[in-house]
């Protein structure tokens, strides 16, 4: 995703932008209410004015949605001016942005992004529009200067997709219903949300302030009821029952607002409170603002299976929770206890308390009763109690030890064996295997999918049929010690994957190495298993070598060629963390060595420089012995050229030398146009008096010739020699400088003179 995307508008431009990692899972709240008054917004909480002056963009007290707290004035200003805050949001789907807004309308209608996510304009025609893609689209909504609106957007990051609601702040729509659904994403790559920025607006003709308060981002997707279904008796209350804010990977979120919660039963008989005593009848509950849920109780006057239920009034867009309680009759003259969880098939014990008909314990009661298990999560079972009846009540009360051989949750139902309308339940007991197996082969391919199967068994080996636990994935190194990035895909067993105590799936490891499985309970982590050591080896190697510069379809000799050896997942993405031998087969003129032992540094690629020392035709091969595999360059030829200097004569001053490159036949090779030289200069008479840019700065060749000046301040020859770091052929040159044009006798004279001898 483009770290410069954007998503919203108002007529004034409200944008929000795009990052590369997510970190964010809880809710996001900007009310301006704990700032100060006339301080522009720059520089408070990561916020920047990255257009417009700073005065331009500052807090204010006088405008409002409801008359009170402070919003954020974005004042009229040419430019327009632009407020933000980068920050790291997250990708989450569903991820809600929100925000009330009083738009002001300029002089002209501003375009879509080329960049981000989504776009919203109060268009100065007094049109709402919408971005889908790279252009508008007219929600059909009008609005008024001096009105303030809700605007929320449903950003889908899977699908790349959003939708749009909009409503006016005093008369927010009935039903949640979007003015726009499925708009497209700007940038259809975007992963997550780093950024929203707000434009304001400009007019020639009046004022043309703009408003915005509430800014949200929120990724509450459910309503989850987090305690485990309750056993209650008939008209007596339950347990705390709570409801949570989640997000759409069961995240717990923070409510933005005061959220009030519908509650419901399908039971006529169903009644709620948020008290256990005294007991009021409610209707609706609500999670107070900064929250994460709320706690209510439960009862009902008819025995059965009832399904409470928890929605936001009026509705905002979340999934309801739903649970199913029991209810049983109150006949009741045991009270049942034992504590959850329990590991199935080891011995737990049940307090049985036998009482009177004034609640009091039966001291005398020395009676037999039945033991029965009521299955609660799964509702159905096969397995059951270790024992079916017990006796040996002591001054009415008896604690036998017993077991249930399966996973999930029951209760424990007793009955007087002579009179089983004398019973009591226990409340909800959840068993947890007593311990996990798991099968996996090695070795395996990183990358590449392979079995595993995971069985839950109670404490004889037996499988657990009704366990439905959903399980985490993870690697335990072995060697090396660490690999950062290493993860299982899937990273969870799904707990409906199981079946009758076992659940089979294809899983990968993206790293290289030995490691162990560890499959752990997400409820319960103590609970967990680590396979044998599993091998992981490369899935492949490539070797690479580039193709030739422009022009030519061979290198030169001596020319530096970066030659690659990957070693790759099934992906074809090189793995990281490979430290291990590849042997190399080439000609002995690449120079190559004949084994690498790769580094982390590598990050399972390693770029070896090349040249070769004489002409022909080269591959590279390469092996890893763990994974048996092999790979081979595609076929490359190095040749070799001769670069010729052609002689030439000049009056003193300065020349222009020719130099061209040739092949073996002497022709010019005309498609160069990379290679660059330098050259020396050697003189007639050494003195300095002979220059050239050329030595210092290089020239690259045009067509296969490169034309240099060489100037001269007196006459002499001067010896032209390229000079290069490739193994090319040099053929030298000279350029003579004389008095005379080169039109002309190239002669150069002059006189020595010689030293009078003295007269004897």
């Amino acid at each position: 995703m483009s770290t410069s995307s954007r998503i919203k508008y108002f007529s004034a431009l409200l944008m929000l932008a795009a990052g590369t990692a997510f970190a964010v899972t809880d809710s996001y709240l900007e009310d301006f209410s704990g700032r100060n008054p006339g301080v522009t917004i720059n520089g408070q909480d990561n916020w920047v004015v990255t257009q417009g002056g700073d005065n331009n963009a500052v807090v204010d007290d006088q405008t409002t949605p409801d008359g009170t707290g402070r919003s954020l004035r974005i004042t009229d200003a040419s430019p327009t001016v632009s407020a933000g805050r980068p920050a790291d949001y997250g990708g989450v789907s569903p991820t809600w942005v929100s925000y009330d807004v009083m738009a002001a309308s300029g002089n002209k209608q501003r375009g879509v992004p080329a960049t981000g996510i989504a776009a919203v304009t109060f268009d100065y025609t007094g049109k709402i529009l919408a971005s889908s893609g790279s252009g508008w689209v007219d929600t059909g909504l009008t609005y008024e200067t001096g009105q303030w609106y809700t605007v929320t957007l449903k950003l889908d990051f899977s699908a790349h997709k959003y939708d749009l609601y909009i409503s006016p702040y005093n008369t927010p729509n009935v039903q949640f219903v979007p003015v726009k659904s499925g708009l497209q994403f700007i940038d259809t790559s975007v992963n997550k949300l780093s950024k929203y920025n707000f434009h304001g607006a400009y007019s020639s003709s009046g004022r043309a302030n703009s408003y915005v308060d509430d800014i949200s981002i929120s990724y509450i997707y459910r309503l989850e009821f987090i305690n485990t279904p309750q056993v209650i008796a008939q008209n007596e209350v339950s347990g705390p029952i709570t409801v949570q804010l989640q997000d759409a990977d069961s995240a717990p979120q923070t409510a933005l607002d005061d959220y009030t919660l519908e509650l419901k039963s399908t039971s006529s008989g169903g009644k709620f409170s948020l008290r256990k005593d005294p007991w009021v009848n409610v209707t609706q509950v609500v999670i107070p603002k900064f929250s994460q849920g709320v706690t209510f109780y439960y009862k009902d006057s008819a025995v059965g299976r009832p399904l409470i239920s928890a929605a936001e009034y009026p509705e905002i867009g979340w999934e309801d929770a739903l649970q199913q309680q029991r209810i049983m009759q109150r006949l009741a003259h045991f009270t049942v206890a034992s504590t959850t969880p329990q590991a199935a098939g080891e011995d737990f014990k049940l307090t049985i308390t036998a009482k009177d008909e004034d609640g009091n314990i039966n001291l005398d009661y020395s009676g037999t009763v039945i033991l029965e298990a009521d299955y609660i999560s799964p509702s159905a079972g096969t397995k059951q109690l270790s024992r079916q009846e017990a006796s040996g009540f002591s001054r009415g009360v008896l604690e036998p030890v017993l077991s249930y051989p399966d996973a999930g949750v029951i209760a424990v139902t007793v009955k007087d064996k002579d009179d089983p309308e004398l019973s009591g339940t226990s409340g909800s007991v959840e068993f947890m295997p007593s311990y996990f197996s798991i099968s996996a082969k090695g070795p395996q391919a990183a990358g590449r999918s392979f079995d595993i199967s995971v069985e839950a068994k109670n404490l004889a080996g037996q499988l657990t049929p009704n366990y439905k636990g959903d399980m985490r994935l993870s690697p335990v190194f072995v060697d090396p010690a660490s690999a950062d990035g290493a993860s299982f895909l899937p990273g969870t067993i799904n707990g409906e994957i199981f079946s009758s105590g076992k659940a089979a799936l294809p899983v990968s490891y993206n790293r290289w190495g030995t490691v162990k499985i560890k499959a752990e309970d997400r409820k319960y982590p103590g609970r967990y298993v680590e396979s044998a050591n599993i091998k992981f080896n490369a899935a492949a190697l490539k070797v690479t070598v580039p193709e030739p510069p422009p022009g030519r379809d061979y290198f030169y000799i001596g020319e530096i060629i970066p030659a690659g050896i990957d070693v790759n997942d099934a992906a074809g993405s090189p793995i990281p963390n490979f430290t291990g031998p590849v042997s190399i087969t080439a000609s002995s003129s690449l120079n190559l060595p004949a084994s690498y032992d790769f580094v982390p540094r590598d990050q399972g690629k390693h770029i070896f420089t090349v040249s070769a020392k004489a002409t022909g035709k080269y591959t590279i091969k390469a092996r890893e012995a763990q994974g048996s595999l092999s790979a081979e360059s595609s076929q490359f030829e190095v040749r070799n050229a001769t670069i010729v200097v052609i002689d030439t004569t000049s009056p003193i001053g300065t020349a222009e030398v020719l130099i061209q490159l040739v092949d073996d036949q002497g022709r010019v090779i005309t498609s160069e146009n990379n290679l660059e030289i330098l050259i020396a200069l050697i003189e007639g008479l050494d003195n300095l008096s002979a220059s050239s840019m050329s030595t210092v700065t290089p020239v690259r060749f045009i067509n296969g010739q490169i034309r240099i000046p060489v100037s001269d301040t007196e006459a002499e020859e001067v010896g032209i020699i390229p000079q290069t770091e490739l193994g090319l052929r040099i053929k030298a040159g000279k350029v003579t400088f004389g008095r005379i044009a080169k039109s002309g006798i190239g002669t150069l004279m002059w006189r020595e003179i010689k030293e009078k001898k003295e007269s004897k």
